[in-house]
């Protein structure tokens, strides 16, 4: 759902989305976003599918703030965003 927010956001403002980011979380009526489920695979496949289409270093993901305590990622993710192949793990407070 935020993705649709920001979807409509960026149509409102005529900003074009930047289209080497994911985005996951579902917004609540009080504008908050909430925790998902499978946030290492979600973060694993879209790394997947990033390197299978060449790395360009500025890949990222944002996530809710509650996932971050839920993160276990696979080896070859971690080396990657410590190497800059992916820009960022960025957690979405509100």
């Amino acid at each position: 759902m935020s993705a649709e927010v920001y979807a409509l956001l960026s149509s409102l403002a005529g900003v074009p989305l930047r289209q080497d980011l994911a985005v996951t979380g579902s917004i609540n009526q009080h504008g908050e976003i909430q925790p998902i489920g499978g946030v290492n695979l979600k973060i694993e496949g879209f790394f997947d599918v990033c390197k299978a289409r060449g790395l360009t270093g500025n890949h990222g993901v944002l996530i809710p703030h509650q996932n971050v305590k839920d993160l276990m990622l696979r080896h070859d993710v971690v080396e990657a965003v410590r190497q800059k192949a992916v820009s960022r793990l960025q957690r979405q407070d509100h």
